[in-house]
């Protein structure tokens, strides 16, 4: 698990992108990590638990996007769901 101090050294190390497992602290991370350093939580993202990772500046998808011997239309309509998501998310920002 990455606390806050992790992403400091990753920064202070000269690296710009941290993947926060499982979303690991970000939402405590982004409060203290200058927005330079890029957050990428990974690992049981789906549309329906974006929201605490709000100040992510992405997300790493895996099964909730696609699965194995999963059609095209699905995996569209997946991605669909993730883009709804993210903008009702920035929708909440910005109010």
């Amino acid at each position: 698990m990455l606390d806050p101090a992790d992403v400091g050294r990753v920064r202070d190390a000269g690296g710009r992108l941290v993947v926060m497992p499982h979303g690991d602290a970000a939402v405590i991370a982004r409060a203290v990590v200058p927005k330079e350093t890029l957050l990428l939580p990974v690992g049981g993202i789906n549309p329906d638990n974006m929201a605490p990772y709000a100040g992510a500046d992405g997300f790493g998808l895996g099964s909730a996007l696609f699965l194995a011997g999963a059609t095209p239309a699905t995996v569209r309509d997946n991605a669909r769901r993730f883009a709804v998501a993210r903008e009702l998310i920035r929708a909440r920002q910005a109010a």
